[in-house]
């Protein structure tokens, strides 16, 4: 399993590279889910393509803004930005609106132009909940499928399957550093009216609001989705889905990725993170070598949960339990 890390600075890269990151993404402030684009935009985009390729890592921009207000000009300046980046090299793009794809086709056809030259991974923005999902978006090209955070492995074993036999990659986040578990592509928790809240998971287990105004006349419809959204994931204790035991059975599963995305994070936090979750990975590798699948689930967990709690050493990988102390 490869690890993905976000990057938001130039100077980011090398020792992202360093940590164990096999990819870096990032996004532009104009395009992305998330307003926390590249420093330096996209000036700097073409120097981190540069940097990272030196390093031998795959660089993906996210263009995974789900709704888009085009007017004909704007529309046309945006396919015509989107081709310009990918002749810069950009690896692979992450998109969640096949719209966006279908004006490059149509804007390529007319122009008689080559399509992207990039790979497409389809954004946990625009979530696969089934393997017929997987057989629809297939049609568009996509060569990763980004699992959304509200399945667990049991739940996408069918989506799994259906990538396997389509040669589409499989990309999850990690359990403890996902941040926003929103409820799906169409969340506009993001952007009620001018203001704006989230569900998100703190420090503890407990779903909560980010600490964000909310338009009075949104707070009673915000309540209610939030206690669906909760009973969903968590059904009044710890997250049910996003979890130590997922994340072990992803691996064993066979995908091929796993990423972070707090963009914002300071370098060293990054860093830190990239080793934690190859630690993880490690330590799951470790374990089924050592054990066996079984037993090793049964340890993974009981060393992921105490770590959890206590926090997760800053260096290294964690040691490693036997079975007989999970047990």
């Amino acid at each position: 399993m490869k690890i993905i890390s976000c990057f938001s600075r130039l100077g980011e890269i090398a020792a992202l590279a360093e940590a164990g990151a096999a990819e870096l993404y990032c996004g532009l402030d104009q395009g992305s889910f998330v307003d926390a684009g590249l420093d330096g935009g996209r000036k700097a985009l073409e120097t981190a393509i540069v940097r990272a390729h030196a390093l031998g890592l795959g660089i993906t921009l996210a263009v995974n803004r789900m709704q888009f207000d085009f007017a004909g000009a704007e529309r046309r300046r945006f396919v015509e930005d989107l081709l310009a980046l990918d002749r810069l090299g950009i690896d692979n793009f992450i998109v969640a609106n096949p719209a966006i794809l279908l004006m490059v086709n149509e804007h390529c056809a007319r122009q008689g132009l080559a399509g992207l030259r990039a790979g497409l991974h389809l954004s946990s923005v625009q979530p696969c909940f089934n393997h017929l999902a997987v057989r629809f978006f297939q049609r568009f090209g996509f060569r990763r499928l980004i699992l959304s955070n509200q399945l667990s492995c049991a739940e996408a074993i069918p989506i799994l399957r259906a990538c396997r036999k389509a040669g589409v990659e499989t990309e999850i986040f990690d359990y403890i550093f996902f941040g926003c578990p929103y409820i799906n592509g169409r969340c506009d928790f993001h952007a009620l009216g001018t203001k704006s809240a989230a569900p998100c998971r703190p420090a503890g287990s407990a779903l909560a609001l980010k600490a964000r105004p909310l338009d009075p006349r949104r707070s009673g419809e915000v309540a209610a989705i939030r206690e669906r959204f909760a009973a969903r994931m968590q059904r009044g204790g710890p997250s049910r889905i996003s979890n130590p035991a997922s994340f072990f059975d992803f691996v064993v599963q066979g995908v091929q990725y796993v990423k972070f995305g707090t963009r914002m994070d300071p370098l060293p936090e990054k860093v830190r993170k990239v080793r934690l979750i190859a630690a993880k990975v490690r330590l799951v590798q470790t374990l089924i070598e050592r054990y066996g699948v079984a037993p090793a689930r049964r340890a993974f967990l009981a060393q992921a949960r105490k770590l959890d709690r206590m926090g997760w050493p800053r260096e290294g990988a964690a040691p490693l339990p036997s079975p007989a102390a999970a047990r």
